[in-house]
């Protein structure tokens, strides 16, 4: 705390300074003040701005944004005053810091907004919209302070605020018609308005007027949706089936379904962007609740009902960065998913992997899949919780797959069962506890054949695998069963435990045990395996666990440096953000620890 209110201290003198700076430079156009007054603004953290936004800076900024709405209302800008409107517009009004939830407008910049003389000559323009030409360079950051009024409006219950921007709204609903076309920035406002609010006044939400509203543009759906009181009638209508499911017809069925298609396509791509908002102002998650509970209960939902509540969940199952808005939200689930995953169904459901031909439904997807995604998503308590009921059953199945077979490698059904289990090792054992398996893996990986390594070529690797690096792989969770029976799915499973095995060697406080267990033969063992990416992660875990003697005796000391340098030279011809994990290891091994 006290190193805060020293940087508010600070910046106070810095606001200050720009403030008399700003004064000063009125009538000289080429000074740049306010473009600094703007750059530092943006390096302050959400902590210090909030004590800071009542500043005078902020007001004299505000200022410049009412004279430069008032110079366009007459005349085009030049590119100076449009470059300097563009960057207040995006501060006070565009999305902040990219994909994060906007907490900074939300708290701290509305207020400045909510101004009359601003929203006064925002009106002007509007009504004077018609007369400028659509390739005005002002217009799109225009749009983007139109937006935002509209998104305050949507999402607040002030009177007050909703009446001071009823003008604003009024004039850009009498500057459309039913002609505008879907390429004039105005189509976004009347499809807002218009579109949207004649199908506010229908009795029903049925899936013609679903499908009409997915046949417009991703990016109208989302300006123009997300806060609509329509599509909390959508949500609503949506409880409602769920609620009435074993009664529904098949025509209600299908709106059901693509009353969800439609939810998951705004939302997931934007990683919940928003999505606290519909979660707070719907009873979704009641209904989703309620679900689980019933269909633990009863016996007789169909596939389709399962599919959908899938599809409903995953919108929910977003990386953890993203859920910190929403963890109090979706508490409620987590007891009933863990009731799920410890129920004889799941353990029925986990059987039809090993069942040969591979035969699941959409009732197993959802116990293996679905829910288990959703608790690897969520707070380590729960995680911790789930640990603790089935990490005893996952390792005695384990034991069990191993023990049943001397041609494991052979099984596919054992493959994929085996894959499946180590994904919930993977994510749920820290590399102590994974201690309890390694060994268990280790005699799976003595049983490789001998034949093996000649029988994969990488040139059969399917091309999706040769474009992205199987470090990759190791960080999300099956997204379906139909994943588990991929052609490269042994490969897909070395791999993986190989990574594991990695960071358990990684960790210095448990690699003189991992040392102990001599486990150097059976890792190289895996080097001839034709495939680049198990050949570096083996090379890695050979390089923490060999001394520099140890390594001289191999056949080919010299196979270590080429494949280094080969990864190397690769990396350096095509990038690929997603290698970092790699490039640690290669790191980590090239200093020999």
């Amino acid at each position: 705390m006290a190193n805060t209110n020293v940087d508010i201290e600070r910046y106070i003198l810095i606001f200050d300074d720009l403030f008399e700076k700003l004064q000063k430079s009125k009538d000289n156009e080429e000074d740049d003040t306010i473009v600094k007054a703007l750059s530092a603004i943006q390096q302050l953290p959400n902590v210090v701005l909030m004590n800071l936004v009542d500043h005078k800076l902020f007001i004299e900024i505000r200022s410049t944004l009412i004279h430069l709405l008032e110079k366009w209302f007459k005349t085009q800008l030049n590119e100076r005053d449009h470059d300097i409107l563009e960057k207040i517009i995006r501060e006070l009004a565009g999305l902040y810091r990219g994909m994060d939830l906007d907490v900074r407008h939300v708290r701290i910049y509305d207020n400045l907004l909510f101004d009359l003389p601003l929203l006064n000559i925002i009106k002007m323009n509007i009504d004077n919209i018609s007369v400028k030409s659509m390739d005005d360079p002002v217009l799109f950051c225009f749009v983007t302070l139109i937006n935002r009024l509209i998104y305050l409006s949507d999402f607040s219950d002030d009177e007050e605020r909703s009446n001071m921007l009823k003008p604003i709204f009024d004039s850009l609903k009498q500057s459309l018609s039913d002609g505008t076309k879907e390429d004039d920035l105005r189509f976004t406002y009347y499809t807002r308005f218009v579109t949207f609010d004649d199908h506010l006044e229908k009795s029903i939400i049925d899936h013609d007027v679903i499908d009409a509203i997915t046949k417009l543009d991703l990016d109208f759906r989302l300006e123009c949706l997300i806060g609509h009181k329509l599509f909390l009638k959508i949500i609503s209508t949506l409880t409602n089936l769920f609620d009435k499911w074993l009664t529904l017809n098949e025509y209600d069925k299908l709106t059901c379904s693509k009353i969800i298609d439609l939810f998951k396509g705004i939302y997931y791509p934007y990683w919940g962007t928003g999505l606290d908002n519909i979660l707070n102002r719907t009873s979704l998650i009641n209904t989703i609740k309620t679900c689980l509970e019933h269909s633990l209960k009863i016996k007789t939902y169909d596939d389709q009902y399962f599919s959908n509540l899938s599809k409903l969940i995953s919108v929910l199952t977003l990386e953890k960065q993203y859920r910190n808005d929403l963890e109090i939200i979706l508490k409620p689930l987590d007891q009933l998913l863990l009731a799920y995953i410890t129920s004889i169904d799941y353990k029925i459901s986990l059987e039809q992997i090993e069942s040969e031909p591979f035969t699941y439904n959409k009732k197993d997807e959802f116990y293996l899949i679905t829910c288990v995604s959703l608790i690897l998503s969520v707070g380590e308590d729960i995680q911790d919780e789930l640990f603790n009921k089935m990490s005893k059953y996952y390792e005695h199945t384990l034991k069990q797959l191993i023990s049943r077979s001397n041609n494991i490698f052979e099984n596919k059904s054992i493959i994929r069962s085996l894959m499946y289990i180590n994904e919930i090792f993977k994510r749920l054992y820290t590399t102590k506890g994974f201690l309890n398996v390694i060994d268990d893996f280790i005699l799976l990986f003595h049983m490789i054949p001998i034949d093996f390594q000649v029988q994969y070529k990488s040139e059969e690797e399917p091309d999706e695998y040769k474009k992205m690096d199987w470090a990759e792989w190791f960080c999300y969770f099956p997204k379906d069963l139909e994943s588990l029976d991929e052609r490269s799915i042994l490969i897909k499973l070395i791999y993986n435990i190989l990574y594991k095995i990695y960071e358990c060697v990684s960790d210095p406080d448990i690699i003189s045990i991992i040392k102990d267990k001599h486990i150097t033969e059976t890792i190289l063992k895996l080097i001839n395996i034709n495939c680049k990416s198990i050949q570096l992660v083996a090379y890695n875990i050979l390089a923490l666990v060999m001394s520099e003697n140890d390594v001289k005796t191999l056949v080919r000391p010299d196979k270590i440096t080429s494949i280094f340098i080969e990864y190397l030279e690769q990396l350096d011809k095509d990038f690929n953000p997603y290698r970092d994990n790699h490039n640690i290891q290669l790191i980590n091994a090239l200093k020999g620890k």
